[in-house]
């Protein structure tokens, strides 16, 4: 069952001054985090870590972005509930741009989202990809742009996660993409 992403409470704000200072990775916390962000391709060290971005660039991640996933878990596991569900309909994006009632209509026609979700699941998913209101993404991007092109899995979450927490927004996106790996 899907919750409404307005409704769920982050300690706010996420980012604390008393957090500020260097935040050292465990031994076992490091081989933790190597083991699941290794694969793709993140360099961890005691107080920095890094990811490449792309022709050689990389960006540096503090590590204590490290303790703010940890307390944005609960929010960032709601948000990919949506973007897995996204993903299902993926296909059908030309057909899914407009408002809630027009989306939620075009919804009901995919037999997966008929058979396997709850109407109310069906109104919060109609509400979240709404092109009009996005209030129920937290402001973030839009799903599909104006021409029915989807986007990215993982740029949407980063986009609806970074509207959560209280970092520059060149900042946050990079938490963000960290956060959904």
């Amino acid at each position: 069952m899907l919750k409404d992403l307005t409704e769920i409470d982050v300690d706010a704000p996420l980012v604390l001054k008393e957090d500020l200072g260097d935040f050292k990775l465990s031994p076992d916390l490091k081989l933790q985090l190597n083991q699941l962000l290794g694969p793709e391709g993140y360099m961890l060290d005691s107080y920095t870590s890094a990811t490449p971005t792309s022709n050689e660039n990389y960006a540096v991640i503090p590590n204590q972005y490290f303790l703010y996933a940890a307390r944005l878990q609960p929010f960032a596991r709601e948000v990919f509930a949506y973007v897995e569900l996204f993903d299902k309909v993926r296909e059908h994006a030309k057909d899914l741009v407009g408002d809630s009632e027009y989306i939620k209509k075009k919804l009901l026609e995919i037999p997966l989202i008929a058979n396997e979700f709850s109407e109310e699941d069906v109104e919060k998913f109609a509400r979240f990809l709404d092109k009009k209101n996005k209030k129920y993404r937290l402001e973030a991007k839009d799903l599909i742009n104006d021409q029915g092109m989807p986007r990215g899995a993982k740029d949407c979450f980063a986009s609806v996660v970074a509207k959560k927490i209280n970092m520059p927004q060149a900042s946050s996106n990079i938490f963000g993409l960290m956060v959904y790996d």
